[in-house]
């Protein structure tokens, strides 16, 4: 005995219905994806971050060892434009949501994009031409004859001809298959390969590398560590504290002039004579270094971005004893190299002595005072002021300031 059930349409209905608004959510998701990951998509994304970068390299940005204190100079000059600016994170712009979130977009479209077309050309040239279809006639190009010639050499002929023109060829008794035009997919998807590995590599040395500054005189030492850094900027994930270790000395350096022509005072050649070692008790190398030769330590690059000058300074207190004695970094102002500086002997008796003042390389005098007539030290001349008292140092009465300024 056997008993039929008939399917209650109306039971059936609530879990239809689900099943349905389940089909339509993952319809969406699968769109969303297809969208994203489309060659267009990613074109528009890179064109939008090309657009996006534009406020990065037109206003000054917070972290950036070059100029650290742009953004405060900024602020002073526009005080009304500066916080609007500020709220929409344009002074921080690499590091801002709205460009970390058109980058991420970006990284997953071209990865999205990029990945499958290279796995399907890799099953595409691994899989040989495809059997002839049966009915040839259909194809636009097809073409008949016949010949009295032995169909051995017929397909022999035929497949010289094609290996000759770079097909794939694939013979059987009765048929020659051949095919190409993967030359230009491979050379479509290593362009696109290299931005998306340049993409990767611009958001890992933003999370895991940093930034930093130092300047050197001649003979003077520098170990890679924070405290060494005259300006320090780290990335998120950088681990300060265990930075690759090794050490540097300045023994020389050179720089050259051009002395006459329309390009009088620009710079002919500037090198940098380093010694450095690494780890704890590594030897000593000599290595030169120029603005496109950078030292790399094990991914460590130190680079030579700007020179200057170091005059050599003794100053003697009211007791007659130094104080201080030896090269101090001025900071150049303008393509003459004239430069600021200050000079702080804390230890002098019976006060404290600052002195500051500019260095001239080529000093000359004109109706609105000193300057410099040409960058090469042709005939240098050092200007100081000199200030007594308290200069404020470790006191913590003072606002901190930079070793090439006075306290305020």
């Amino acid at each position: 005995m056997t008993t039929q059930v008939e399917p209650d349409p109306e039971a059936d209905a609530p879990a239809a219905a689900q099943r349905s608004r389940a089909a339509h959510g993952w319809g969406w998701c699968r769109w969303i994806w297809r969208s994203l990951t489309s060659m267009r998509t990613a074109v528009i994304l890179l064109a939008l971050l090309a657009v996006a970068a534009i406020p990065g390299s037109v206003l000054p940005q917070r972290n950036v060892a070059t100029d650290p204190m742009s953004v405060v100079v900024f602020a002073g000059d526009h005080p009304t434009l500066y916080p609007w600016l500020d709220r929409l994170g344009m002074f921080d712009v690499y590091a801002s949501p709205w460009f970390a979130a058109i980058y991420l977009l970006l990284l997953v479209s071209m990865t999205g994009c990029v990945l499958p077309r290279c796995l399907r050309l890799w099953r595409a040239v691994r899989t040989p031409p495809p059997p002839a279809p049966r009915t040839l006639g259909r194809f636009e190009g097809y073409r008949s004859w016949e010949s009295d010639r032995d169909p051995d050499a017929l397909l022999a002929d035929a497949r010289t001809v094609l290996r000759k023109h770079r097909f794939r060829v694939v013979s059987t008794p009765v048929e020659v298959r051949a095919e190409r035009g993967y030359l230009r997919e491979v050379g479509n998807l290593l362009f696109h390969l290299s931005l998306l590995v340049l993409l990767f590599g611009v958001a890992a040395g933003r999370l895991l590398g940093f930034e930093g500054r130092v300047a050197l005189a001649e003979g003077s030492s520098f170990t890679n560590v924070r405290a060494e850094y005259d300006v320090f900027t780290p990335s998120v994930w950088t681990d300060s504290d265990n930075l690759e270790p090794f050490s540097m000395t300045l023994d020389d350096f050179e720089v050259e002039y051009e002395m006459e022509g329309s390009k009088s005072g620009e710079p002919r050649l500037f090198a940098a004579d380093v010694s450095y070692a690494t780890g704890l008790d590594g030897a000593p190398r000599q290595v030169e270094v120029r603005p496109n030769n950078p030292l790399d330590v094990n991914e460590t690059k130190m680079f030579l971005t700007g020179h200057g000058y170091a005059p050599r300074v003794t100053v003697r207190d009211g007791t007659g004893s130094v104080v201080f004695a030896g090269p101090v970094i001025f900071l150049p102002n303008d393509a003459t190299y004239a430069s600021d500086g200050v000079v702080k002997a804390p230890d002098a008796q019976p006060t404290q002595l600052g002195f500051e003042g500019f260095f001239l390389p080529t000093s000359a005098v004109d109706e609105r005072g000193p300057y410099s007539a040409f960058p090469d030290a042709l005939d240098p001349q050092l200007v100081l002021t000199a200030y007594t008292g308290d200069l404020g140092l470790g006191s913590g009465q003072h606002s901190p300031c930079s070793p090439w300024t006075s306290p305020p």
